[in-house]
């Protein structure tokens, strides 16, 4: 998509000027294009992304203290630390989760043990109660009377 230079300086946030000035010295590329009242320039659209990044890369952070200025550091240096600490802390944030999920599977898997054990148990119970009832009424009916 090609802009003008209007355009293009409203989407970078400069003046127009600053643009023609950066146009001239070559710091943005743009075509000369006959228009109604006389040439124009077309920026095109990626050529206004190159100089963003570009920006964003020379861009430096001034910390101040007190109002006065007291370190100068490249925005791209304060963008990696900054993405080197949110990782670090998101990480260690997910591990501990991790953790006590995994301690609160072991408890819950020795409880799941536990009570099928109890169940087996009390099935085993029962089977034996309705074995045991079953021999007592497949014997002859004189040892019922005569026990």
């Amino acid at each position: 998509m090609s802009l003008t230079l209007r355009e293009a300086a409203k989407a970078l946030n400069i003046s127009m000027n600053t643009v023609r000035r950066w146009i001239k010295s070559g710091k943005l590329n743009a075509r000369l294009r006959d228009g109604i009242y006389g040439s124009k320039y077309i920026i095109e659209e990626s050529e206004l992304i190159r100089i963003q990044e570009e920006s964003i890369q020379q861009a430096t952070i001034i910390h101040t203290v007190n109002s006065t200025p007291s370190i100068e550091v490249p925005a791209t240096w304060l963008l990696t630390q900054l993405e080197e600490r949110i990782t670090s802390v998101v990480r260690e944030q997910i591990e501990s989760e991790l953790a006590y999920v995994r301690e609160e599977n072991t408890q819950l898997k020795s409880y799941i043990e536990n009570r099928l054990e109890e169940r087996d148990r009390e099935l085993m119970n029962t089977m034996r109660t309705i074995l045991e009832t079953r021999r007592e009424q497949a014997k002859p009916f004189w040892k019922h009377i005569f026990k």
